[in-house]
């Protein structure tokens, strides 16, 4: 919670430096122009960010999510939980229509529970060991696949739905993948989904490039 709070705060002023940057250094525009020229108001919404971590020789995900919730032009919460367990080891966030997100993550959070309730009667006789070596159990790649084929089987096209499902698990170790309402489903090393999330993917790139990170 300590990293998710100090990149938090790391990310919004990176962002407002790259801004205020923006205005003073890429106008187009002569300096008198510029000086008396409205500043740019940029908008604020959703923005969720998940990356791949490297501590001490172990790889693990870190989440940077906002707080805000908007109905229109008004803003409706600034307390809204953006990350949700699915297990004890695999989290989701909610960028899109916070209902649509919210219930179908507790709907996969469900279908997983009944996964393990399963899981946990055929431990006795060793089939929960053998399951896991062909790449089965309750892993991040397995509850992404789900929630994106409930996903496409729904249509999606009245959905707002855009989730970034992320953990670690003894099969593949952590990993991220980003799920949308249409079913889309792709694995990588670093998302960031909402309207923010074209400030915030660009930052993260910066950052990358400054300390020699790739993919």
């Amino acid at each position: 919670m300590k990293l998710i709070v100090f990149f938090s705060a790391f990310l919004s002023s990176a962002l407002s430096k790259n801004i205020d940057n923006f205005h003073s250094n890429n106008s187009p525009h002569s300096s008198t122009i510029r000086s008396s020229a409205a500043p740019l108001q940029f908008k604020h919404g959703t923005t969720t960010l998940s990356f791949l971590v490297r501590v001490n020789g172990k790889v693990g995900v870190l989440l940077a999510v906002d707080s805000r919730a908007s109905m229109g032009s008004f803003v409706s919460s600034s307390t809204v939980n953006k990350v949700l367990p699915v297990t004890k080891n695999i989290l989701a966030t909610m960028a899109g229509g916070a209902a649509d997100c919210a219930q179908w993550i507790r709907q996969i959070r469900s279908v997983v529970g009944v996964w393990e309730l399963e899981a946990g009667d055929r431990n006795d006789n060793g089939e929960r060991e053998r399951e896991r070596e062909r790449g089965g159990g309750t892993g991040v790649r397995k509850v992404s696949r789900v929630l994106a084929n409930a996903l496409y089987s729904s249509g999606g096209g009245d959905l707002s739905i855009g989730t970034m499902v992320c953990g670690v698990d003894e099969v593949d170790g952590a990993s991220i993948y980003y799920v949308d309402n249409m079913g889309m489903r792709v694995r990588g090393n670093r998302f960031s989904v909402g309207s923010g999330a074209t400030y915030a993917i660009g930052v993260l790139d910066e950052c990358c490039r400054e300390n020699g990170g790739g993919g």
